[in-house]
């Protein structure tokens, strides 16, 4: 045997060297090296590079190095062996091929399904991309009043998805008397409605839920709340309350109105980052880029900034400002126009308001010649200027004062109807701050007795102080619906797992008279179950509600509404049938009012304008980012990769100083420091 194996072993080595003598030299031999000693012909490199795929334990020749080829085939042998003895077999999943083919489904050709994404704030026309019943992809619809572009969250939200963290089943938590113990465990769909139903029949029902751009989900939720006699409260950390009470002291609206930037040849920016984080970013960078397209009559963009944003970065004329100096930018525009300039009266008695804003420019520190023209482009083109104002970094203790003084300016150039339309707005902006205080309070009372959550994270955007997650446990029983047990969820005593977006059937109106459907790209992926057929079964159940109620799914009640609502206002007299593929092939249905008149602007609202004040020392401006918005998708790995497109950093929170602040203090980049506001502080 000995014998046999060296003449075996001698035969594999001649074998190999006749194979190099056969294989010609060519000139990646010589001309591409891995290591410096390759290139130098090292003889211990070349030894290694010889031996380099010849270890292994099914050659005997390596015996002294590890086991030989016997060796080996005995350790397989009883892994093998242990491995068959003590096994269970692990459950089969098949791949099951098409039977019957749909006839829109080529293997490996993508199919594109029209629907629409909203977030919160911002909503856009969107196409999915799938390919073998798997969305892939999701790209703009181009056809879509809300098309053009995509956000950077829209985009992720295919990620959340697929996003194994998903909340699969629905749970429960078993709370001790005190809740302050809890253990959670499964439970079925029935026997979860079954405890439900019996608690919602006490009564003092609450739905809780992130801002509807659906009107059939708000018809769901309008239904149900009759049934149960039930409160609905929309509630959003970005809840552009401030626009919207500005609006309705001014001309009695309770909207946030739809901004024209594409009719703007004179746009005027404070705090509000419209192309980065404001609103509907998208549709406004497209708006923007419209007015940019002429260089002989391109708009012009002043950006009053506390923070240099993706607005200012793109601004024609930029200028640093304070937080606390939003108001005096506006009101010294104002008194340029009315009283220095006298070119209208001001409305009552505001001129005497408006007498201590008359040195604004020196406040500013620019020159007055450079405020006075910003002042005098702004006049002349009335009705074809806008000044805009909003976001987190004007949430100040003046900002209802902001939105008025805007809002009054507007209608002094003549906006007001024209780059300004009061109609248009997305009729799902109605969260309010000020509901969800009176929910906390209602809970301490508790007046509330069963709580029903969708999609808002209240647990994760509200402060500590706030005091929601010590009210949240007064109340008898807290539902939850949504994608997984998060700050919020895990108070709650059932947690139900609510269909992603690309799962389900739903519509949109992202701006009155403009419907969307939102088709379901895949079937859902785990057992889960929408928030609107959560409603519907429960009163269902109950035998409770309109007869539309007891449509056995979502998808019946939506086109039932559809049919009944929407065909009768954008159908056109075509049949329902007609209509609805149409809207599904085309995305959308309707269009936004052409005609926009100028309100009346109540005059006794600048009452709560009051006058200049100073402030001095350091100030804090806080802004949402591009990337993240209200941190609803934070679990998508993405988004934590993408840069900020301004200061290019990612993973981090972190503090932005001026440079002069930063020699003051002998600050560098990466330095820790400490903000500290009143008893609160941070290292950042």
């Amino acid at each position: 045997m000995s014998e046999h194996h060296h003449d075996d072993h001698t035969h594999s080595e001649s074998e190999l060297e006749m194979k190099k003598a056969l294989r010609p030299k060519i000139e990646r031999d010589s001309k591409y090296w891995a290591t410096i000693e390759q290139f130098n012909n090292d003889p211990e490199m070349a030894r290694l590079a010889e031996t380099e795929f010849r270890s292994s334990p099914l050659r005997e020749g390596d015996s002294e190095d590890g086991w030989a080829r016997r060796e080996f085939l005995k350790l397989m042998g009883a892994s093998l062996a242990l491995s068959a003895a003590g096994c269970i077999r692990r459950p089969v999943q098949k791949i099951i091929p098409y039977n019957k083919q749909p006839e829109e489904v080529t293997l490996g050709i993508p199919n594109y399904y029209s629907s629409a994404y909203f977030d919160g704030s911002e909503g856009m026309g969107v196409l999915v991309k799938t390919r073998d019943g798997r969305p892939i992809k999701i790209d703009s619809n181009p056809s879509h009043p809300f098309g053009g572009g995509l956000t950077a969250r829209s985009q992720a939200s295919l990620m959340s998805l697929y996003d194994p963290e998903r909340l699969q089943a629905p749970i429960r938590n078993l709370f001790n008397e005190k809740k302050s113990n809890k253990e959670t465990v499964a439970v079925k769909w029935e026997d979860a409605d079954k405890k439900i139903i019996e608690q919602l029949s006490k009564g003092s029902v609450v739905i809780l839920s992130t801002p509807v751009a659906s009107p059939a989900t708000r018809a769901v939720i309008g239904d149900f709340s009759q049934a149960f006699k039930a409160k609905h409260i929309v509630w959003d950390i970005f809840n552009h309350e401030e626009i919207r009470e500005g609006q309705k002291a001014s001309y009695g609206d309770d909207v946030v109105p739809q901004y024209r930037f594409d009719k703007a040849k004179i746009i005027v920016s404070i705090d509000a980052d419209f192309l980065g984080t404001w609103l509907t970013t998208t549709l406004f960078s497209s708006q923007f880029t419209k007015g940019r397209q002429d260089i002989k009559d391109m708009n012009r963009l002043i950006s009053f900034d506390s923070n240099y944003s993706l607005t200012g970065a793109n601004a024609d004329i930029r200028v640093k400002i304070k937080p606390s100096q939003q108001l005096d930018v506006v009101m010294g525009l104002l008194h340029t126009i009315l009283v220095k300039k006298n070119r209208t009266a001001a409305a009552g008695n505001f001129s005497s308001t408006l007498s201590s804003y008359s040195d604004v420019a020196k406040k500013l520190g620019i020159e007055p010649e450079l405020f006075d023209k910003i002042a005098d482009d702004l006049w002349e083109n009335r009705g074809k200027s806008i000044v805009v104002a909003g976001g987190i970094t004007t949430l100040t203790e003046r900002s209802r004062e902001l939105q008025v003084a805007v809002n009054y300016l507007n209608s002094v150039l003549g906006n007001d109807g024209q780059t300004i339309e009061g109609k248009n707005g997305n009729p799902a902006l109605v969260a309010s701050h000020a509901d969800m205080v009176s929910l906390i309070k209602d809970l301490n009372d508790g007046k509330v007795q069963t709580l029903i959550i969708h999609g808002a994270n209240p647990g994760y955007s509200l402060p500590v102080e706030a005091g929601f997650t010590q009210a949240v446990t007064k109340a008898k029983m807290v539902i939850y619906t949504g994608d997984r047990i998060d700050e919020t969820g895990k108070h709650a005593d059932y947690i139900l797992p609510d269909n992603h977006a690309l799962e389900a059937w739903n519509d949109a109106e992202l701006a009155a008279g403009v419907y969307s459907v939102c088709q379901p790209a895949i079937r859902p992926m785990y057992d889960t179950r929408s928030f609107q057929l959560s409603l519907m079964t429960w009163a269902k159940l109950a035998k409770a509600g309109p007869a539309r109620l007891q449509a056995e799914t979502y998808y019946d009640y939506l086109r039932n509404f559809w049919k009944q609502d929407i065909h009768s206002k954008v159908g056109k007299g075509s049949s329902f049938e007609d209509f609805w593929q149409e809207t599904l092939q085309k995305g959308y249905a309707g269009e936004m009012s052409k005609s926009s008149s100028a309100r009346s602007f109540r005059s006794d609202s600048l009452s709560i304008v009051k006058a200049a004040s100073a402030k001095t020392g350091y100030e804090l401006a806080l802004y949402s980012t591009v990337q993240f918005g209200d941190g609803t998708l934070a679990n998508v790995a993405m988004l934590h990769e993408l840069p900020d497109p301004v200061t290019k950093i990612t993973w981090d929170n972190y503090v932005m100083v001026s440079l002069a602040t930063a020699e003051k203090n002998n600050l560098k980049q990466a330095s820790v420091i400490e903000v500290k506001i009143g008893d609160k502080k941070i290292e950042l």
